[in-house]
């Protein structure tokens, strides 16, 4: 990928994405190339999605290129807005223990 001028510009095209594509639209991009170009009977395309997809997991990669490719008007403000918040798995511990405190209680 290093001989193109714009990688990231690049490996969007080679996926068919937006640069606003979130990671589970990139994700879903780079499942449908798998399925359009298996390494077996297509191993030059299957590459270029795969090199495409592998520069684009990068979460500083993808924001680097955000900035550089949104308008200067637009609001970054609302541009992080958008973004989904990210989600925590704790398990079951707190609920456990709220429920226990809730029989002691009550």
């Amino acid at each position: 990928m290093t001989h193109h001028e714009d990688p990231a510009a690049w490996a969007y095209a080679a996926l068919g994405i937006e640069p606003s594509a979130l990671e589970d639209e990139i994700r879903a991009a780079y499942h449908r190339g798998l399925q359009s170009f298996p390494p077996d009977r297509e191993p030059e395309k299957f590459q270029r999605i795969r090199e495409a997809y592998d520069y684009l997991r990068d979460p500083q990669i993808r924001f680097k290129s955000l900035m550089q490719t949104t308008a200067p008007d637009d609001s970054l403000v609302e541009w992080l807005d958008d973004q989904p918040a990210p989600r925590h798995f704790t398990g079951p511990r707190p609920w456990l223990t709220a429920m226990e405190k809730g029989k002691r209680h009550g």
